[in-house]
């Protein structure tokens, strides 16, 4: 008898209604996961696309710090850094290859060697590459100090005129008498050995000129019988263009 009543004194009712509480509750989240806000799958896309985009800066940014001059060759080396850019093109930078870039390629024909021609058409960076990114930065370092409170761009040649005559000494005034000839180098080991020859001052002066967009371009006379041009005259050699920064 006072079983029968322990039974009948439980509150069914009670747990009838939690339990379709919660089955209720569960339907509608299974069914709210099925049936997703088109708004809301699109919002993850764009964020999953900011965080690639960020992810693609930093490596950036990354390689182009390795690239500085004061590390490229001291604490980071051309091989790898040309190796992390060529892996960053692969991942982020195809987007910006796509658009074609105008090139000369009756001007590139005409005036490069073969060799050199497939270096300019080759679609990977280069240790080459890196070297020569290595020089624009520390040319636009040095262009930028140095023309930092010129406006006039004829002023501004000039300061890098007396800069890099200053800095950078004609070869054969370290060795007087010497027979000994000059190595070959680029701007960037010209700049930091001090020295170089007549050429090698003019082409650094070039690169120099291009980093503050003066056209620069190094012109070598040819005399009536053939023979080589007087080299210790700058102007024989070079020949900046200001019309575009002064119109």
């Amino acid at each position: 008898m006072s079983q029968t009543q322990s039974e009948e004194s439980r509150p069914w009712g009670l747990y009838i209604t939690v339990a379709a509480i919660v089955l209720a509750v569960a339907l509608g989240l299974f069914f709210a996961g099925s049936t997703s806000d088109p708004d809301d799958a699109s919002n993850a896309n764009v964020d999953a696309d900011a965080v690639l985009q960020k992810q693609c800066e930093d490596r950036l940014k990354s390689i182009m710090l390795a690239l500085d001059p004061t590390q490229l060759g001291v604490t980071t080396n051309r091989i790898d850094v040309s190796h992390d850019l060529n892996l960053w093109v692969a991942d982020c930078g195809r987007d910006l290859t796509t658009q074609p870039i105008a090139e000369d390629a009756d001007e590139i024909k005409r005036l490069l060697t073969d060799s050199a021609q497939r270096r300019v058409a080759a679609e990977e960076y280069s240790q080459r590459d890196a070297s020569h990114v290595r020089t624009m930065l520390l040319s636009r370092q040095i262009a930028a100090h140095v023309t930092e409170e010129i406006v006039d761009p004829l002023q501004q040649s000039l300061a890098l005129l007396r800069y890099l005559r200053r800095n950078v000494l004609p070869y054969r005034d370290l060795l007087p008498g010497s027979d000994q000839v000059a190595p070959p180098m680029t701007p960037h080991e010209a700049l930091l050995s001090g020295s170089g020859t007549i050429e090698q001052q003019v082409w650094t002066l070039a690169e120099l000129l291009r980093q503050i967009q003066i056209d620069a371009v190094i012109i070598e006379p040819v005399a009536e019988d053939g023979t080589p041009p007087h080299r210790h005259c700058w102007g024989c050699w070079f020949q900046p263009t200001t019309a575009s920064r002064s119109s």
